[in-house]
């Protein structure tokens, strides 16, 4: 459970990289960075905050 926790807090860094990156392209480019970076925090977000017990 810990360890899924550390994974989700790393893939949600990785969306932040993601969003700085993306501020430097111009134009479509942007705009399709930044969705995939909500997508990756999306995942990262679930993966740090699940807390449903699997059997």
């Amino acid at each position: 459970m810990r360890r899924k926790k550390r994974l989700g807090f790393a893939v949600m860094a990785i969306a932040i990289v993601i969003l700085v990156a993306a501020e430097a392209l111009p134009g479509i480019a942007s705009l399709f960075l930044t969705l995939g970076a909500m997508l990756v925090g999306g995942v990262g977000m679930y993966l740090a905050f699940d807390d449903t017990e699997r059997p």
